[in-house]
């Protein structure tokens, strides 16, 4: 059967268009872009016997609980040392959480690591000698809770015992079946708009569907975020004297790198579902194909 794609502009499909000023992601390369890849390309398949309509819904949600991981490590000169010197800090951390109304049940305490540490001793004008200087241990603890202002709250807590590595922050939610069929029965609604369209449009009657493809996927914020850094730089490469030249050293000032959202944007989309968030949240994407036989 002979396929052919014919694009539709307003008669078929209607969706949001979002626009964006440039600022300073103009210096963002390639290579530091995590923003999702999602194909939304809107189509109608027309061929002799039969015609693919297609859907793509996005929905924007929060999460039900956020799931904190926070890094720490201790050193010491035994193995005894550094977990006794972690363990204090980790046990003084835990009962300050109390403050916050977390308790016992909401955190998690897993151990990562524990391994020598090696240094140098200079033995003379050209010899270093490697000893063993020592043992660090490293754990992670996960918190979790339902209320996102903890997040900034737990991280100040959390310095107060000098620990300081924020490792990521989960988004939990635990109706995903439910969002689901929700968006199910809205690319439905889309489907049969597009169908009643094709309907009007070309006079051909449809019978018989087919479910062709279903896709249903989610992006959390930890995927959606790019990197940039925006600075020109000094060029200093014509000197006089090549001797001088190769007696120079540059040292280099250090460039922010600094982060930034980058959600999906509803281009591309049918229907958003809850559109105007604009904290960092939950996305998920349905798409939904569907073949009609054209009646002879």
């Amino acid at each position: 059967m002979k396929i052919f794609f014919l694009f539709i502009l307003t008669i078929f499909h209607t969706y949001c268009v979002v626009g964006q000023e440039m600022g300073n992601i103009g210096y963002r390369t390639n290579n530091n872009s995590n923003t999702p890849r999602i194909n939304t390309q809107n189509h109608l398949a027309v061929g002799d016997s039969a015609v693919v309509f297609t859907a793509n819904v996005l929905l924007n949600t929060t999460a039900d609980e956020y799931l904190m991981t926070i890094a720490l490590a201790d050193e010491g000169t035994t193995l005894k040392e550094a977990n006794t010197k972690l363990q204090q800090r980790l046990e003084k951390f835990t009962e300050a959480l109390k403050i916050l109304n977390i308790k016992q049940q909401d955190y998690y305490v897993d151990f990562i690591a524990q391994h020598k540490i090696y240094d140098y001793d200079v033995v003379n004008n050209t010899l270093l000698q490697e000893k063993l200087k020592g043992f660090e241990v490293k754990k992670n603890i996960m918190i979790r809770f339902s209320d996102r202002s903890l997040i900034e709250k737990i991280q100040f807590l959390a310095a107060d015992f000098q620990i300081y590595d924020i490792v990521k922050v989960d988004y939990l939610k635990y109706s995903a079946e439910q969002l689901r069929q929700e968006m199910w029965e809205e690319a439905l609604k889309i489907i049969e708009k597009k169908k009643k369209n094709y309907i009007d449009f070309t006079t051909h009657q449809l019978t018989k569907n087919y479910v062709v493809s279903e896709n249903f996927l989610l992006k959390a914020p930890a995927e959606m975020y790019d990197s940039y850094k925006a600075y020109e730089a000094g060029s200093a490469t014509n000197y006089e004297y090549d001797d001088y030249r190769n007696r120079l050293k540059k040292v280099n000032l250090r460039k922010m790198t600094t982060f930034f959202l980058s959600p999906i944007t509803a281009n591309g989309f049918d229907k958003v579902l809850n559109p105007k968030m604009i904290e960092p949240c939950l996305q998920y994407v349905y798409q939904l194909e569907v073949r009609y036989v054209i009646k002879k």
